[in-house]
């Protein structure tokens, strides 16, 4: 539910000025979720890390 009525009034991105949200906020986040995926994947994918 809280994905589609937005943070409310008492939430941290009201408190810090954040909102409205610029157009560009949902593709960055996503951008940085994948960058912060493929990271993870590549450290812990590596061979020979594991014994």
């Amino acid at each position: 539910m809280l994905t589609l009525t937005g943070p409310g009034h008492w939430s941290a991105d009201q408190a810090l000025g954040l909102l409205p949200r610029a157009p560009w906020w949902p593709a960055a986040a996503t951008g940085f979720g994948i960058a912060g995926g493929l990271r993870t994947r590549a450290f812990l994918g590596r061979p020979g890390l594991h014994h």
